[in-house]
């Protein structure tokens, strides 16, 4: 497990390192490579303010007025599907210790809720989305269920409706509207046969592309889909223009080709004489 979990620590730090610059982004105070491609502390700033509205679902303003016991009420208290799984992972955290004080292998259990506990702690100081908590939610239930059933013939039939359960989804539609204000995951895709031989794309929207330039950047504008963050199915690199005036007009900064190729990747400059339009 030692050798496993450094492993796994150091492709986390050398994909953060990669990616953003920074070794254990966001954290910028830890820096062992000047690399030219570093995210500006602006960006960190932004991400931040993002990370607390999708984990809390309330303004940064506002979150940082509140207190601990406020911020673990309001992490509680939200609505949707969201609230619902936050729910379910508190009561999960407060009854598996109680699982674990019956069970005859409380050393590996206690070393896995350790670990779980201490995730829970990182998310909360930082963005506690439920999908980055998932593996641990999976992990209890899959302990406690197979401590309890424990019958092979009982497991036979269970696995059975269980495969066939999960994939009623894949061929039969369902509204999501109730549990998401997100638009892209109100409806839910449906398998086809011809995907056993060929792949579906990687997105199940159609987009229209636009050529667009700045600077020494060429990239693929999708303009018919609203989303921000959007890319789609495009060239690379795809981006929305919108978000690249977003960043030129809020922290006058464009992305940029580091060297002219688009292998080595992209830098944020600095715009020199900004002019706010």
């Amino acid at each position: 497990m030692f050798i496993v979990g450094t492993f796994t620590l150091l492709l986390i730090i050398l994909k953060n390192q990669i990616l953003s610059g920074y070794p254990l982004f966001p954290i910028q105070e830890i820096n062992f490579i000047d690399s030219d491609y570093r995210l500006p502390e602006s960006y960190k700033f932004y991400f931040e303010r993002s990370f607390v509205k999708d984990g809390y679902d309330i303004s940064y303003r506002h979150f940082k007025n509140l207190s601990i016991v406020e911020k673990f009420l309001q992490w509680l208290s939200i609505k949707g599907l969201t609230g619902i799984v936050n729910k379910f992972i508190l009561v999960l955290m407060l009854c598996f210790p109680i699982f674990i004080i019956k069970s005859k292998y409380k050393k590996p259990l206690v070393f896995i809720y350790f670990l779980a506990v201490i995730q829970l702690c990182v998310l909360f100081l930082t963005s506690p989305q439920y999908r980055f908590f998932l593996v641990f939610v999976l992990a209890f239930m899959a302990i406690i269920f197979f401590s309890i059933f424990q019958q092979k013939k009982l497991l036979k039939i269970l696995l059975v409706f269980g495969i066939i359960f999960s994939a009623i989804p894949l061929f039969f539609s369902f509204q999501l509207a109730k549990f998401t204000n997100n638009q892209f995951t109100q409806n839910n895709s449906q398998f086809q046969f011809k995907n056993i031989v060929v792949p579906h794309k990687n997105s199940k929207y159609e987009y229209v592309y636009q050529k667009e330039k700045i600077g020494n950047l060429e990239y693929n504008n999708p303009v018919n889909q609203n989303f921000f963050w959007i890319t789609g199915d495009g060239e690379l690199p795809s981006i929305k223009k919108e978000q690249i005036e977003f960043f030129y007009k809020n922290f006058h900064t464009i992305p940029q080709l580091r060297t002219g190729k688009l292998k080595d990747g992209f830098y944020a400059k600095p715009v020199e004489n900004f002019e706010d339009e």
